[in-house]
């Protein structure tokens, strides 16, 4: 019930952004995905598709080292 009275505030399209760092984020963002796809349009994609090169290159080195 308490679900169904929060996916009631869900404004879709739902645009959720994951990182596949650690694949963490993107397994999380990949079963968030499933789950509010059944009510409406989800898509799902990770963040290193949408920053710079430059700027993926540099976090990513980081994120490996941590």
């Amino acid at each position: 019930m308490e679900k169904e009275l929060l996916l009631n505030k869900v404004k879709f399209p739902v645009l959720i952004l994951s990182s596949k760092a650690g694949f963490g984020n993107y397994s999380v963002g990949c079963a968030l995905k499933d789950q509010l796809s059944k009510y409406g349009r989800v898509y799902h994609k990770p963040i290193e598709e949408i920053i710079s090169i430059n700027l993926n290159r540099v976090n990513f080195q980081r994120y490996k080292l941590i």
